[in-house]
Parts: structure tokens; sequence; C-alpha cells
């Protein structure tokens, strides 16, 4: 599975007409239903924006599991109240976890993660910190990552793998 390429740093552009939002209580309408194929960066964004639906109260990180052909698995994981810096264990334990339920029943499968978080709506260290502890330990379990966000105060913005430097 790729990706289009395009520029991944920038923000995703916010709708500027209120009706231009999409009915999010009709999520299959958008495409993000179980098994929907999720290719392009396109597809990622409104799977992120999606399931940040405004400004967030606590940190949680959210996990999407692929199949090979890019299909969503009907998981998705959330973790509420992560701390504001990645924790090494807590990290490993959980994408050596991701990395057995994909063994499992996704074999060849992916992942895509999103921190969301109250605060700035900019990258921030701590950001950086999830991005490369997140990837660092997805490549040493073998799970690609197919994009990586981070969530706040009504934006999304994707977090490349020159951000985890």
């Amino acid at each position: 599975m790729s990706l289009d390429a395009g520029p991944m740093n920038e923000e995703i552009p916010e709708p500027t007409d209120p009706t231009d939002l999409p009915d999010l209580t009709h999520p299959a309408d958008l495409g993000l239903g179980p098994a929907q194929r999720l290719l392009t960066e396109a597809d990622l964004a409104r799977w992120a924006s999606f399931i940040h639906q405004g400004g967030s109260s606590r940190s949680t990180l959210w996990l999407l599991l692929l199949d090979r052909d890019g299909r969503s698995l009907p998981e998705l994981i959330a973790i509420d109240d992560v701390e504001p810096g990645p924790h090494p264990v807590f990290v490993a334990n959980l994408l050596q976890l991701v990395e057995v339920k994909l063994a499992t029943i996704a074999p060849g499968g992916s992942m895509v993660a999103m921190l969301e978080r109250p605060g700035t709506p900019h990258r921030t260290p701590a950001d950086r910190e999830w991005n490369e502890a997140v990837r660092g330990e997805a490549r040493t379990c073998g799970i690609p990552v197919q994009a990586l966000f981070v969530a706040c105060a009504g934006r999304i913005l994707p977090m490349t793998l020159d951000d985890a430097a």
C-alpha cells in the first residue's frame, strides 16, 4: 500500500463555510466505516478530522489498524489521559500489542495514529517526542505507520518522519 505523495507537513485546512462541514452523524457517508480503504493523504486526514471534532480537554492517543489493502479494521484503540510526553515502556507495550493483533487478524497490516490533546494548535516538542517514540517503536515491531497526526484546538497537524528527527 502506498500513499499519494504530497506536502504532509502542512496543516489540514479548515472549512471556511459551516455548510461545508461533513455530517458526522453518518460516518459511512464519509467513507469511514469498517473495511473502508484508506489509501491517500486525504483519506487519512478525513479519518483524523472525523475523530477530532473540535477541542479536547484531555489527551488521547488514537490508533486505527489497517489490513494489507488499507481497509480499516473494526476496532479503534483509544487511550485516554496519556502523559504530555511518551513513556518508553508504555509505547513499547502498546506497539507490541498492536504487532500481535495485526499478525493475528491482519498480517501485513499497518496503522494510523493520532495524538489528541488540549493546548496550542502548533506542533510542540512533546508532539515531536510522541511522533519519534511511536514511529521508532513501530519500526522495531515491523509495523508500517501510514500517518501520525496531532489534533488540537480544532486543527489536525500531520507529523512527518522529518518531525521525528
